[in-house]
């Protein structure tokens, strides 16, 4: 689903890759609709624990932990062997009109993630008042749109350029409004 999409992905596909018969896909998932439900959570849970395991956390100060976050997905947009497509988005964009239910676990999925780095952003404001008032909610809300649209142009152009140029310019925001001077992040560096 994540390579095809809902729509182009069948049952009896499913059932192939993954060396298993129809009778057996059905007595753990009623429909296909219930699979894709399954697969948004593992892969949004997948996410999360790779997030909540990267090294950004050891990070003392809040402000190099949220641009530490920013350096780890980087360091996967440059990953070569990383699928360059985000499930929840590819769903979205396909179900968003068609099924109201997969609609709405992709929303709830978006939502942990975005609490994730509102948190983050939050930490960062206690620990260095910014410049203007933030609205960490907002902000990333706003983080998320960039994301995802950066996998639209990335699908389209097959390079990463426009995501990597993406985070850059988002680092270089939080920058002014944090007011810090920080070494030159490393998101243009040469795909791998």
């Amino acid at each position: 689903m994540q390579e095809r999409g809902f729509t182009a992905t069948s049952v009896d596909g499913i059932c192939e890759a993954a060396g298993v018969t129809k009778g057996s896909f059905f007595h753990y998932f009623e429909s296909k609709e219930e699979l894709a439900k399954a697969a948004i959570n593992h892969f949004s849970n997948c996410q999360m624990q790779a997030f909540e395991a990267g090294s950004f956390h050891t990070f003392v100060d809040p402000l190099d932990r949220l641009y530490g976050y920013l350096d780890f997905i980087a360091t996967s947009v440059r990953n070569s062997k990383v699928l360059k497509s985000c499930l929840i988005g590819n769903l979205t964009q396909e179900l968003a009109l068609t099924s109201p239910e997969l609609r709405s676990v992709c929303a709830q999925n978006f939502s942990w993630h975005i609490a994730y780095l509102q948190s983050l952003i939050e930490d960062a404001a206690r620990a260095h008042p910014p410049r203007a008032a933030v609205d960490a909610d907002s902000l990333a809300h706003y983080f998320f749109a960039i994301v995802q649209g950066s996998h639209i142009f990335t699908k389209a152009t097959q390079d990463t350029k426009g995501m990597l140029d993406n985070l850059e310019h988002f680092r270089r925001y939080l920058q002014s409004l944090f007011a810090e001077k920080r070494p030159q992040d490393t998101f243009k560096k040469t795909n791998e």
